[in-house]
């Protein structure tokens, strides 16, 4: 069971990141400006802030969170295309092995 600061704690981590959404989603729906990117800029830096209160509060070192982050950037480059690493010689476009086919001079084969 939390303490009274880890709830605390607990509590306004989440509300920060209700507003990183409402900010992410404003920007889906509009589009994004220089006030709704001053807007995200900010909710991100609030999160940030909370994150590293999270573990200052709940004993959670920054090598235990860099090893989290860079499982997910992991996961990332394999399930998104969020993070590319540069390719030399490779195909333009987006990734062909990723749905299954590859395309080399124009012949697509499945493997």
């Amino acid at each position: 069971m939390a303490n009274q600061i880890e709830a605390e704690c607990l509590v306004v981590a989440s509300e920060e990141c209700a507003e990183l959404t409402k900010v992410c989603m404003k920007i889906l729906r509009f589009g994004i400006d220089d006030e709704k990117k001053s807007d995200l800029i900010s909710e991100m830096g609030d999160v940030q802030c909370m994150i590293d209160l999270l573990g200052d509060h709940l004993d959670i070192s920054s090598d235990q969170i860099l090893e989290a982050s860079t499982a997910k950037r992991e996961k990332l480059k394999k399930w998104s295309n969020l993070i590319k690493e540069k390719e030399y010689g490779g195909p333009e476009g987006p990734e062909p092995t990723r749905y299954g086919d590859w395309e080399k001079n124009g012949i697509c084969s499945d493997f």
